[in-house]
């Protein structure tokens, strides 16, 4: 059975067809309102749910941006797979099929949730910065600038390390739907395709670049339509080389000097030496408890802390559903809401990579404290906003556009969170001649200003990624949650958890809210079209709050699942904003 949820793709393994079919005319009368009959087209049956189990028991999820790739995910399950072996096999698929937001020329975050142990271990396995990109060097712009601005690639050590400790399959089985894929082709999404008209409005044109044109140009040398078939043997060759290989293909020998001789050809200073010592950094992660859930996520350089800390600052405040039950209830709770995001991103330019910030342990700490999120909430003031200036006399931005998250639910109750990021569209516009791989620009997620987020040798940036995974107290898993979309990442996925945690919304009803966050920086409230005019009027004219809408159709992509605290049924809800972010 098909059913369009627009731009996220699920795969669902439970028997809910009463279910599927309620969602599947809530979307079609949703789409015939809200969308041309050419994107309906487009968009056509990319949707589907896979049934087998109980309804109680042995449930599990994939959500990723693409059906193949959430089927894919499905298949591990099939296979005897565990909950990172379908992640695995999933964010190879993403890598193709999202191409724009992330791949093997990345880096992730990666929450594992183990069910069996009730326990929680982090990968960090994003960018880090080589041993010859300076401070001086890390500003410079210009041509050259592209290759300056590639961090050294983590993706697939993070894979590597989750799959160690938790996988089950051989690691070459979790490459070869991929590898397929890459050698036999596949459609160029809506999404990646619009991103190429989005880079030549910034003056980038894919089209001129011989490696990109080599994959995605028609006959006619222009950037190929959506629905185009995509071969990328190139990678299909790397992919295998790393399936028979392991990480050890990609960051020694042979094809690490080739990558590394392309990548200084073009300006950047990337050496062999660092892609042989590139290590992730597996931890515990931080919990913060919120009552009836922990929240486990990532620790600093990501927004794990800075999430905590809103919704710690939430928790505090006894919001339930009839906090939403009239419009100056509701205007109200916003309100707060946007107070404790501007409260906690208030601190959070003092966070940075652990492993050159000596204080960091202690800064997180606190952020993740209660006692410091009820100092933050006597602060709140329910009842008007503030300058800038009352929240921080600092406040420094990483971006990450280039993004791709995916949430997994194993059937036995096992858990991931991955948030994955090649930084900007199509990441620096570099694709190696010799391996097929779209390269990152992460480093410029550094900051000029900022002593505690300056590049250094070996540092990863400061990021706003947020994959996070909610446990109720018996261990359950409660809710999987993560997102792309920059600076609005860690506030709209604490909006979205708090209308599912603390405001009695289902994952559905949350996910479908207009979206809003404020840039603390600008101190500007930024909403989504759509958005109830009666609420804005009365965050404006009651609430001192100045508001603009986003400029864009959509902001922040979600994916998530959630399990039923009582009935234990799984929820899941791919975003149907990604086909247009």
């Amino acid at each position: 059975m098909n059913h369009k949820e627009d731009g996220g793709y699920l795969t669902l393994l439970t028997s809910r067809p009463l279910l599927v079919i309620g969602l599947c005319l809530v979307f079609v009368i949703v789409y015939t309102i809200a969308l041309t009959l050419g994107m309906v087209m487009a968009i056509r049956g990319n949707n589907r749910s896979y049934v087998s189990g109980q309804p109680d028991v042995g449930q599990g999820a994939v959500v990723s941006d693409h059906e193949t790739c959430s089927e894919i995910g499905r298949d591990m399950f099939k296979k005897g797979g565990s909950a990172v072996d379908a992640t695995i096999a999933t964010l190879l698929c993403s890598g193709l099929l999202s191409p724009h937001s992330m791949g093997i020329g990345g880096g992730n975050f990666m929450v594992i949730y183990d069910a069996e142990t009730k326990l929680a271990h982090t990968i960090n396995a994003r960018e880090t910065a080589p041993n010859g990109l300076t401070l001086e060097l890390n500003t410079k712009t210009g041509s050259r600038r592209k290759a300056l601005s590639i961090g050294v690639p983590g993706e697939v050590m993070g894979y590597w390390e989750a799959h160690k400790k938790y996988g089950r399959l051989p690691w070459k089985d979790l490459f070869l739907p991929a590898i397929d894929l890459a050698e036999n082709g596949h459609y160029l999404a809506y999404t990646p395709r619009l991103s190429f008209d989005y880079l030549l409005h910034e003056n980038i044109d894919l089209s001129q670049d011989k490696e990109f044109c080599k994959v995605y140009c028609d006959d006619s040398g222009k950037i190929a339509p959506e629905g185009a078939i995509i071969k990328r043997p190139r990678l299909a060759q790397t992919l295998r080389g790393i399936a028979d290989h392991g990480p050890a293909y990609l960051h020694e020998g042979t094809v690490a000097d080739a990558i590394v001789n392309e990548i200084q050809s073009k300006g950047g200073v990337i050496t062999k030496k660092d892609l042989a010592e590139y290590v992730p950094v597996v931890e515990e992660g931080i919990s913060v408890d919120l009552g009836d859930v922990t929240l486990l996520t990532m620790g600093a350089p990501s927004g794990g802390p800075v999430l905590g800390l809103i919704l710690n600052i939430l928790q505090g405040l006894n919001l339930s559903a009839k906090s939403l039950s009239y419009p100056e209830k509701y205007a109200k709770t916003l309100h707060m809401i946007i107070e404790a995001v501007k409260l906690a991103f208030g601190e959070r330019w003092q966070l940075g990579d652990p492993a050159f910030v000596s204080n960091m342990k202690k800064v997180v700490g606190k952020m993740t404290s209660e006692g410091f999120a009820d100092d933050l909430r006597s602060k709140l003031n329910k009842y008007k906003t503030h300058d800038s200036s009352y929240y921080t006399n600092r406040s420094f931005q990483a971006y990450d556009h280039g993004t791709a998250h995916v949430s997994v639910l194993a059937p036995d109750g096992s858990a991931v969170a991955v948030t994955s990021s090649i930084d900007y569209f199509y990441g620096s516009t570099i694709m190696s001649e010799s391996t097929g791989i779209i390269w990152n620009n992460e480093m410029t997620d550094f900051s000029k200003d900022n002593p505690r987020n300056q590049v250094q040798p070996g540092k990863r940036p400061l990021s706003s990624m947020v994959p996070s995974i909610f446990v109720d107290k018996s261990g359950h898993v409660r809710l999987v949650i993560g997102g792309a979309g920059g600076m609005s990442i860690t506030p709209v996925v604490a909006e979205v958890s708090s209308y599912v945690l603390f405001l009695g919304d289902t994952l559905g009803k949350a996910m479908r809210r207009k979206r809003f966050f404020n840039q603390l920086e600008k101190n500007v409230l930024v909403y989504e079209k759509g958005f109830p005019q009666d609420i804005l009027r009365s965050l404006a004219d009651n609430f001192g709050h100045e508001i603009v809408q986003y400029p864009g159709r959509y902001m922040a992509v979600l994916q998530a699942i959630e399990r039923h605290p009582i009935t234990g049924k799984v929820t899941e809800f791919p975003d149907e904003r990604k086909i247009y972010f």
